[in-house]
């Protein structure tokens, strides 16, 4: 799961069930989808108020898969839809958005996992620039 924590500094979010936290510092994460589903419910008055973003995909019913997460579709007319945690792959180019995920992302772990996972090779160069910048110390989150 993509979640992008939109305050300044870190913060722990417990997972349920056990005395394991996930930290998120400012910027974008990802996170394991059934760690997010075991503290996305400790997590939620975070995401109604907006200081954790949460990036979803819409698929159709049949392409659930094993999805840990699912949120039925709210629209009326697509009942067969569900949203599903976004990769980094579901990201579209339109208006940057990818790119500009990529360039506001500051932790070294994420950046690690995308450039290994993605396709597109102009956000694998994008990528590239921003593991440098941060590896560096050129630009810090």
């Amino acid at each position: 799961m993509i979640v992008k924590h939109n305050k300044d500094g870190n913060i722990g979010i417990p997972v349920k069930g056990s005395t394991d936290v996930v930290s998120l510092p400012p910027s974008y994460s990802d996170v394991d989808d059934a760690r997010w589903a075991a503290c996305r419910e400790n997590a939620m008055r975070m995401i109604k108020s907006g200081e954790i973003t949460e990036e979803w995909v819409k698929v159709d019913l049949a392409d659930v898969g094993d999805a840990v997460i699912q949120i039925e579709s709210e629209i009326g007319t697509e009942k067969a839809k569900r949203l599903i945690p976004a990769k980094l792959k579901d990201i579209p180019r339109t208006g940057n958005k990818v790119i500009n995920m990529v360039k506001t992302t500051f932790h070294p772990p994420t950046l690690t996992k995308w450039y290994e996972s993605e396709l597109r090779q102009d956000v694998r160069i994008e990528l590239q620039k921003q593991i440098d910048a941060v590896n560096t110390g050129t630009i810090k989150g």
